[in-house]
């Protein structure tokens, strides 16, 4: 796929400035730079930050409502009721605060609705349920944002609804005892990039009084299986979280036991291996698997949970590469289809729980936005996935008289619609695609921190860099480009291939992943876009590539 590549300008005098200040190299400063931190006084934020600045919980618009409610409920022996969401950060988020009220004394149960049977969120047989179990408080997590009606119907039942919920609004927030949302109005709380997990978090830190070190590992976790950015507050909240992954929690322990996941945990460790297992069981049946393996303190059932969720998670792949078989199908028979700015696709067998990750899968193979919708009867469900300059959720927003349901944010939603005006959605998201998406909005970027020479790299350099992780999602690993031609090569398996470059002075092996088919070895001078790396085998260290992309000059091919 042909991609773009954006240089970020070089800032010599600020630079300067930082590499001075903080004693790092000009080149570390200028990732820096690239990050948007601009100043010594927001690097030294950047560098120091930990668990003792982080804003008060209380900050948040309706903490001191909630809190002194849930305290309330706890000393009159009222039942609780934590009502979570069915994905990972949902479920972390779920296990965190009713780990928390039940250590706190307080009469709680907890709650997920099947996402095939009941879908996302709120719904008024859950209600009924909660009723029938005597709940008369019931928190949710990473739901409810907009659930106007479940939370009046709640209040018809006698049961006082507290909002948590990091998901945009679509309008004022519901009638609730509380909302705690940091992008609803008036609420002045600085990171607005908090997680489902994230904010579950900062409501036990409020009813305790303590930092919650102890349940870090479920933040991290649900916060990075979210993809959420890495900045601001989530970076300290993960970067403590992933010391204490596998520390205690015996459920963890046993899940990396089984998917095979030995020695430190890092955000691809998550978003890789336990992230999917935590999500696989909500995704094709009962979230509850994922759920009681984070609560769990008995070893013996943490293994059993632990082969179930690796067992759904090898049958979401088994589904997850049909459905993406089956829509590449219908992708390409449609040769105006391949033509649009956005991909909406739609099938009667595609399986709900699998066709978010399908639609993230073909983003990546196609840099379209993409909805697919599976028909249930007379109803349509789906999800979407989203490119860099267009906002899945701000254009759903413009197709509310076609849409039943629809909730999400920029990359990522969720829609449920009648079956029979689903080519009248696809038709107007169409529309709203042309109208916002250029030629050049469909063809990836890779950002590039800096044109370097490959004698620049060296292992304090990239010790440097390794002060910046976590990387993820807003703050990507370093990117560098350099000239370079080709010493030798290796296609290796499963595609993959390993190359030397060399650029005169030295020398470096590189491996690009997925590119062992396709490679045809240039032969003069070509541009390699990379990732420096510490590679340890055997006991020796090296720098190695890990490529993004090549671009061969004209004729060199």
């Amino acid at each position: 796929m042909l991609r773009r590549w954006v240089f970020f300008p070089e800032n010599k005098n600020l630079q300067r400035e930082l590499s001075k200040a903080l004693n790092i190299s000009p080149l570390t400063a200028q990732v820096l730079i690239n990050r948007k931190i601009l100043s010594p006084e927001q690097a030294h934020i950047f560098y120091n930050s930990d668990l003792s600045t982080l804003p008060s919980p209380f900050l948040l618009k309706g903490m001191k409502e909630a809190v002194e409610r849930i305290r309330r409920a706890i000393r009159i022996k009222e039942r609780i009721m934590v009502y979570g969401d069915y994905d990972a950060d949902g479920i972390t988020g779920t296990a965190l605060l009713f780990s928390v009220l039940r250590r706190l004394g307080a009469d709680v149960c907890y709650y997920i609705p099947n996402r095939l049977t009941e879908g996302y969120g709120l719904n008024i047989e859950a209600l009924q349920k909660a009723k029938r179990k005597g709940v008369a408080l019931l928190i949710t997590v990473d739901c409810g944002i907009n659930a106007h009606k479940e939370v009046n119907y709640a209040h018809s039942l006698g049961i006082e609804i507290i909002i948590t919920d990091h998901h945009r609004l679509d309008k004022e927030p519901p009638p609730a005892l509380a909302v705690i949302n940091p992008l609803q109005p008036e609420c002045s709380y600085p990171g607005k990039e908090l997680t489902g997990v994230g904010l579950a978090y900062k409501m036990a830190c409020a009813l305790t009084g303590e930092r919650e070190e102890e349940n870090l590992d479920l933040v991290a976790l649900g916060t990075v299986a979210d993809i959420a950015p890495l900045v601001g507050e989530n970076r300290v909240l993960v970067k403590e979280g992933l010391k204490r992954i596998g520390e205690r929690r015996v459920g963890l322990k046993a899940l990396m036991r089984v998917a095979g996941l030995k020695g430190e945990v890092g955000v691809g460790s998550i978003g890789y291996i336990l992230g999917p297992r935590i999500n696989a069981s909500g995704r094709l049946s009962s979230p509850y698997s994922a759920l009681k393996i984070l609560l769990t303190s008995s070893a013996e059932e943490a293994e059993e949970l632990a082969h179930i969720l690796n067992e759904e998670n090898i049958r979401r792949q088994k589904v997850e590469k049909e459905i993406l078989e089956e829509a590449t199908k219908k992708l390409i028979s449609d040769k105006e289809g391949m033509k649009k700015r956005i991909i909406v696709l739609s099938d009667r067998g595609w399986h709900q729980g699998v066709i978010g990750i399908v639609a993230a899968r073909l983003v990546e193979r196609y840099y379209r936005p993409v909805i697919l919708i599976t028909i249930r009867e007379d109803k349509g469900k789906g999800s979407g996935r989203s490119i860099k300059n267009f906002h899945l959720f701000d254009a759903l927003s413009q197709c509310k008289g076609i849409l039943e349901t629809y909730g999400g944010h920029r990359y990522a939603i969720g829609l449920s619609l009648p079956a029979q005006r689903i080519e009248e959605f696809k038709r107007e998201m169409e529309r709203i695609a042309d109208a916002l998406l250029s030629e050049e909005d469909l063809i990836p970027e890779i950002n590039i921190d800096a044109h370097i020479s490959l004698a620049e790299l060296n292992f304090s350099l990239l010790q440097e860099l390794a002060e910046l992780s976590p990387f993820g999602w807003g703050n990507p690993k370093p990117v560098f480009a350099s000239t370079v031609r080709l010493r030798s090569y290796q296609r290796l398996r499963n595609s993959h291939l390993k190359i030397w470059v060399n650029d005169d002075k030295i020398t470096y092996p590189a491996l690009w992943f997925n590119e062992g088919e396709r490679f045809s070895p240039p032969k003069g001078e070509f541009q390699v876009a990379y990732s420096p790396v510490v590679n340890i085998w055997e006991g020796r260290k090296e720098i190695q590539l890990v490529v993004k992309d090549i671009k061969i000059k004209e004729g060199e091919g």
